[in-house]
C-alpha cells in the first residue's frame, strides 16, 4: 500500500516538527498553528492538534529496497538511535524475504 496523505494527530506538535524535518531531514511544505505538513517520498504527512484526544501513537514503515538497506540503515544510525533486540539492531523475517530496523 502507498499512503499519498494522511492525517496523524499529536499532542507535540513542536515535537514532531523538529524530529521529521530537522532530525530526519522531510522536507515542510506547509505548517500553521495548529499543524504541519511534510513530503514522505512520493506522498505527504501531516501532523496536527486538532481534536485530539489522549496522547495518538503511531507505528509505520517505509519500504527500502533490499540493495538499499545497508545504506539507509546507516544513515538511519547517524540520525537516530536504532532499537536493539537480543543484541541485533535489525530483524530477519523466517516467513518473509525482508529485514527491518526500528526507531522510536
Amino acid at each position: 500500500m502507498a499512503i499519498k496523505s494522511i492525517v496523524l494527530q499529536t499532542n507535540s506538535l513542536t515535537e514532531m516538527k523538529n524530529f521529521y524535518i530537522n532530525t530526519l531531514g522531510f522536507s515542510l511544505i506547509n505548517e500553521d498553528k495548529n499543524s504541519f505538513r511534510i513530503a514522505v517520498g512520493a506522498g505527504e504527512f501531516e501532523f496536527t492538534t486538532k481534536d485530539v484526544e489522549d496522547n495518538p501513537y503511531y507505528h509505520f514503515a517505509f519500504n527500502i529496497p533490499a540493495n538499499k538497506f545497508n545504506e539507509a540503515k546507516s544513515w538511519a544510525k547517524e540520525r537516530v538511535s536504532l532499537l536493539v533486540e537480543d543484541g541485533l539492531d535489525e530483524a530477519n523475517f523466517a516467513h518473509f524475504p525482508a529485514h527491518a530496523l526500528y526507531f522510536l
